[in-house]
């Protein structure tokens, strides 16, 4: 039966009810940001030690002439590109932009150069090794092979994002998580704007970045395969090798290895979620608000740079010498390694190595 008192108790309860799932939502959606801004943090001051730590090592090489490979020179535009990225995403967690505006766009734009030129470089330096290592560098000389890298590297991602910000596709995501889940493809920073429009916002996140994120994963990992088979192929068809010769070129496939696992590695968190939206799945809704998924991506999409620092490091013996022996120095019991000692090398092998550049 209808009466004023049964009208008033359900309204109440229906509110606090309502009040109820807005306060729990609210504070889950809290969980998440709290969560993506740490590990965005983690990954971005992680990786900007990394690029100080490569610039660092790149310009000490250089001093003792034993660096300015092309490997090297490559490696630097590769970290410059990932600084810049670990920067803005670690500024667009700490300070979101919740309206249009231009330190939004600038932030998006700055997004979209580093990361895209970020993965064309890395492209880059794995087909100058597959070159090398193929005995293929003839083909195309040197001045030219890194005139194209400069063009495409740097120039590509200017225009991608020249074009978005001048057809106004930038701007911050929406501040309310049930608005739309295009927030929940990015690591929460400025990027592309909410069309409210799927096929918009599929084509323009695409166009400016992951479609060259995933040729990056194909073709990094086709080359690193083949240059793994080749060298495979010399050591069973060389008749006298050394044991020294085969150490090393060992050593050399399980660094040609890091490049692709540790690229994908880092970027497959966003990649699965980015799927995710694009797909109409039942998981779908599931997939995107998966608070772990969305920490991992903004670890992974910051700490390329870091990534980067640690190959530099195991795949030029120079430089693990050089700070092996600097650390050694500071902290000689700790590394139970004495550079003073009768039985070690009183300089780092950098210092006594004059390699042509």
């Amino acid at each position: 039966m209808f009466t004023p008192e049964n009208f008033l108790a359900n309204s109440t309860t229906t509110n606090l009810v309502n009040s109820s799932t807005t306060t729990v939502g609210s504070d889950h959606d809290t969980d998440d940001e709290t969560a993506n801004v740490i590990t965005t943090t983690i990954g971005g001051g992680l990786s900007m030690i990394g690029v100080i730590f490569i610039v660092f090592s790149y310009f000490k090489l250089l001093e003792y002439r034993a660096g300015g490979t092309t490997a090297q020179t490559i490696l630097l535009f590769i970290s410059t590109a990932d600084f810049i990225a670990a920067c803005s995403n670690v500024v667009s967690v700490w300070i979101p932009a919740r309206s249009d505006t231009a330190a939004c766009k600038t932030g998006g734009f700055l997004i979209i150069f580093a990361t895209t030129s970020s993965f064309f470089w890395t492209s880059c330096l794995a087909i100058h090794l597959y070159l090398i290592i193929m005995n293929k560098s003839h083909l195309v000389s040197h001045k030219k092979k890194m005139l194209i890298f400069h063009i495409v590297s740097w120039g590509l991602p200017l225009l991608f994002g020249s074009v978005a910000l001048g057809c106004k596709a930038l701007g911050p995501s929406p501040e309310n998580k049930n608005e739309s889940l295009i927030k929940l493809t990015t690591g929460g920073w400025c990027w592309i704007r909410d069309f409210h429009d799927k096929k918009k916002n599929i084509a323009w996140t695409m166009m400016t970045s992951k479609i060259w994120e995933l040729s990056s994963y194909l073709l990094i990992t086709v080359l690193c395969i083949l240059i793994f088979i080749q060298l495979r192929f010399k050591i069973k068809t060389t008749d006298s090798i050394s044991e020294d010769t085969l150490a090393e070129a060992r050593k050399v496939e399980r660094r040609m290895m890091f490049i692709p696992v540790a690229f994908v590695l880092l970027r497959v968190w966003g990649t699965v979620r980015y799927f995710a939206y694009v797909s109409e799945l039942p998981i779908r809704a599931k997939v995107l608000q998966n608070m772990p998924l969305y920490a991992l991506q903004g670890l992974g999409d910051s700490s390329q740079g870091f990534a980067n620092s640690i190959f530099f490091c195991i795949s030029n013996k120079r430089v693990y010498e050089y700070w092996k022996y600097t650390l050694a120095n500071i902290l000689p019991d700790f590394l139970c390694y004495n550079p003073d000692s009768e039985d070690s090398e009183r300089t780092p092998i950098i210092y006594s190595l004059n390699v042509e550049k």
